[in-house]
């Protein structure tokens, strides 16, 4: 089986045994948020299965937000 990855500009193509068990996953593309500030500001107050951030740090601990 041949196969083109997602890699670069042009791709990357691959050949696979063809007795191997494939599933090729597509990415699926969002709208990009109407205002990326206050949706950021939103999650830290409100996150979906967590306290807010400021419930969880004490003076003198270091954060990191990763996006």
């Amino acid at each position: 089986m041949r196969i083109k990855l997602a890699y670069g500009k042009t791709g990357l193509p691959i050949e696979l045994d063809d007795s191997l068990n494939v599933t090729v996953v597509e990415p699926s593309f969002v709208p990009a948020l109407p205002d990326p500030e206050a949706a950021v500001r939103d999650a830290l107050r409100a996150p979906i299965g967590s306290p807010p951030l400021r419930d969880l740090v004490r003076p003198g601990m270091r954060v990191g937000v990763v996006f």
